[in-house]
């Protein structure tokens, strides 16, 4: 086994390592990889040594094109089969020690606990898991299908949001700025250690990746009091990911990410110098609207290559979503904090349950309204290539101007 088990509707996913095969001249040495599904009653963990009866099968094509390629998604991590074993398997050794990929999944798995132990609403349990443990394998389809009709996934993939407010969080705390010399080292390479922690926690997907190195970068300009350029740790952090799983390039979460990121640093000023509201909660709201508008302009490209929809009211959503998760992660990650204290524990779990309980509440009506997402959309590679270099010069055009004036 390379990796904890996946939970699904109706099975578990794993993803195995072949070492040998069985045919009609007896075991022969084999190498590769192979997505597997069971529906064994005990978890197999990493590191687990199991014997697979039957043969694997090549994963399909899809059969509709508005369907996500998941086969050619696999074929660039370098796995083309699958194969569903059920209870087909005998187990021919367990890891003697625990790994620390065992003992991230028990912690996950103590967290998960309780979550559910202190919160009562199913739903709430749902999205705090996916908000603050980044596990959304068990969310109930309907509720799945809200937030994907609504535009409001990228809240329930943990990514730069949720780990920038880790950094804030824990950076309020220490406050490193205000510390001179050794002090200061310590107190950010703290901060570095709890985001790595959380980013393992959570499952380490492309997004949590880009975002760790990125704020571990930029810690590590703050030890010597600098005040790095976003842009600087943002190629960077790309640099380093690509160098250490090149395949990541091909990650849909990994290229999402990226362009969200680069919108809002480019367009969301430009976006937000058009209107500029005397009162300040039409500015907050502002505020979130323009970074909204600037991540959907470079990310829907990729949305409608990838999955062919499109949500209508993605501004509504921002408004409400947004605001939202900062809520349930400031209340959630001292939850994970105090969660062995049963008293403190219960007072933040309940103001986290009510906090999702809004939020779901607004996603579902979000979807109840008419035409409330467009699908059946096509973009290809080429035409995504042609908008994207039109927003290049588009960019590069109004700062120009600026300049001059």
């Amino acid at each position: 086994m390379q990796e904890a088990d996946q939970i699904k509707p109706n099975s578990k996913g794993n993803l195995v390592f072949v070492y040998a095969i069985e045919n009609s001249e007896g075991w022969k040495p084999a190498s590769g990889q192979v997505q597997i599904y069971h529906q064994s009653s005990k978890p197999l963990l990493p590191g687990t040594t199991i014997l697979i009866k039957g043969a694997p099968q090549l994963i399909p094509t899809p059969t509709n094109p508005s369907m996500f390629d998941y086969s050619t998604y696999m074929e660039r991590k370098g796995v083309y089969f699958t194969h569903f074993i059920g209870e087909k398997f005998s187990v021919l050794s367990t890891p003697q020690k625990a790994s620390w990929s065992s003992t991230v999944i028990a912690w996950r798995q103590y967290l998960a606990d309780k979550i559910g132990t202190y919160i009562e609403n199913p739903h709430a349990v749902q999205i705090s898991t996916a908000l603050l443990l980044g596990q959304k394998n068990d969310m109930d389809t309907n509720l799945k299908d809200a937030y994907a009709t609504a535009g409001a996934m990228h809240i329930l993939a943990v990514s730069g949001l949720h780990v920038g407010i880790i950094y804030g969080f824990f950076f309020l705390i220490f406050k490193p700025s205000q510390k001179k010399g050794f002090k200061r080292v310590f107190y950010l390479s703290l901060i570095m250690v709890i985001i790595w922690f959380y980013a393992i926690l959570t499952g380490l997907s492309p997004s949590v990746l880009r975002s760790a190195t990125m704020f571990t970068f930029i810690c590590f300009a703050q030890m010597k009091s600098r005040s790095p350029s976003i842009f600087n740790p943002l190629a960077l952090s790309a640099l380093v990911l690509l160098l250490y799983d090149p395949f990541l390039i091909y990650a849909v979460g990994f290229q999402l990410s990226y362009a969200a990121l680069m919108g809002i640093l480019l367009f969301q000023p430009l976006i937000r110098k058009l209107w500029h509201p005397e009162k300040k909660w039409l500015r907050y709201l502002w505020d979130i609207t323009s970074v909204g508008l600037a991540a959907q302009l470079t990310t829907f490209p990729l949305a409608v290559y990838y999955f062919h929809i499109f949500p209508t009211y993605f501004i509504l959503t921002n408004l409400l979503a947004i605001p939202a998760a900062f809520v349930i992660m400031s209340i959630g990650v001292p939850f994970l904090l105090f969660a062995a204290i049963p008293y403190l524990a219960s007072i933040l779990g309940w103001l986290m349950e009510m906090a999702i309980r809004l939020l779901n509440y607004g996603i579902f009506g979000l979807q109840a309204l008419p035409f409330a997402k467009m699908d059946n959309l096509y973009l290809y590679l080429p035409e995504m290539i042609l908008f994207w270099s039109f927003l290049f010069f588009l960019f590069h055009w109004i700062d120009g101007r600026k300049s001059i004036s």
